[in-house]
């Protein structure tokens, strides 16, 4: 489904492996229970995030002119 803009479909889309699944459990437990474990697993995945996004940025360097934020 190349018309969504997330991540994982985009990565996915490149051959970019790697996306992680964020279920929103994990969420509630960090936020409203303050579970270790579960913010533990917040970060992690935050920061597989950002190295995923990086070897997006340079997969597509050099191919994109210009962006619109419009």
């Amino acid at each position: 489904n190349t018309s969504s803009r997330s991540l994982g479909a985009i990565t996915g889309f490149l051959g970019i492996k790697g996306k992680t699944h964020l279920d929103s459990s994990i969420w509630i437990s960090a936020a409203m229970e303050g579970d270790k474990k579960a913010l533990k697993y917040i970060e992690e995945h935050c920061k597989k995030d950002l190295i995923i996004l990086e070897k997006l940025h340079n997969k597509l360097k050099g191919q994109i002119v210009s962006i619109s934020t419009a």
